[in-house]
């Protein structure tokens, strides 16, 4: 029999845009999977689509929480919580897009090239489809290897398209408790495993529509050349990365002795003379994975704002 997963839906107001979601959860090819909903104290329609999908899919296990209503990181960190610690896959649903009808199959052909003792986390390009628009643009194609090095001072771990193997699934049950602040959820679960020496199975073939609409939590940025280099430069975005770096404190026992040098290297590197933090940058370990990433990520160290 094939591995089974465990979908993680998290929910809120989803009425316009879950059926679709649904429905690509029905069309995959790898069909032996379960669902599991957090409804975020959802005021529509919502909870009652998911009760009717379920009488609709007998073949399928589908049940349904309430969830913490505190945003959606951490409706996503209730539902990694609930889920039972023995789950050979999980993978993280958005409420609003439409997966590809191979994506369970590519994330299983990929962590199951990784050791089962060994933390993995599996995330894809995506395709952007803007309803407005009807158009669709390929997600960013990171070239640079996935690493701790990385996850310190961005994300490239889509949520809507991670799964996790067992081991990771474990892990960041363990550490969910610390992580009662975050910015993201994908974000923390990319610095989490790589900072415990899992794996990162990054997939530049996309393997859902990410739909874009007035009411998506984030959404996704594409804008003019400089863009991601005045995002860098703000306030907002030093805030978020030293949010994110807070919650990993807790957890140090968890993350390799070279990736708590890289944790303890940057945070002292805001407090640094000047001149001491020069001498970080000649041999900085952590990178961006553009140039104009890297130029901002270095004169915020400069200025000591990082």
């Amino acid at each position: 029999m094939s591995a089974e997963i465990l979908i993680l839906l998290a929910l809120h107001n989803a009425e316009p845009h879950l059926t679709a979601q649904l429905q690509s959860f029905c069309a995959q090819t790898h069909r032996n999977w379960q669902l599991l909903v957090s409804d975020d104290r959802s005021s529509d329609q919502s909870r009652g689509m998911i009760e009717t999908f379920k009488a609709q899919t007998p073949e399928h296990i589908v049940r349904l929480q309430t969830g913490p209503h505190a945003g959606f990181a951490q409706n996503f960190l209730s539902l990694l919580s609930h889920s039972p610690s023995d789950t050979a896959f999980i993978a993280l649903s958005d409420q609003d897009d439409i997966w590809l009808p191979d994506k369970l199959e590519r994330a299983l052909g990929q962590l199951a090239k990784c050791p089962a003792s060994r933390p993995a986390l599996y995330c894809s390009q995506s395709w952007i489809y803007d309803e407005s628009k009807t158009t669709m643009t390929r997600s960013k194609n990171w070239s640079k290897p996935p690493a701790f090095a990385n996850a310190l001072v961005e994300n490239i771990a889509q949520g809507n398209t991670i799964v996790l193997n067992n081991s990771a699934l474990r892990l960041a049950q363990q550490a969910a408790p610390h992580a009662t602040s975050i910015f993201a959820h994908d974000w923390w679960l990319y610095q989490l495993i790589s900072g415990a020496g899992g794996q990162i199975l990054y997939d530049p073939t996309p393997t859902l529509l990410y739909r874009q609409h007035k009411e998506n939590a984030l959404g996704y940025r594409r804008g003019a050349l400089l863009a991601p280099l005045k995002r860098l430069m703000s306030g907002q975005y030093t805030a978020r990365q030293q949010n994110m770096m807070a919650a990993l404190k807790p957890c140090l026992s968890l993350l390799t002795a070279e990736n708590r040098t890289h944790l303890e290297g940057l945070q002292a590197a805001r407090t640094q003379p000047f001149t001491d933090r020069l001498r970080y940058l000649r041999h900085m370990p952590i990178y961006r994975q553009t140039l104009l990433g890297q130029i901002g990520l270095t004169l915020n160290i400069a200025l000591g704002r990082q």
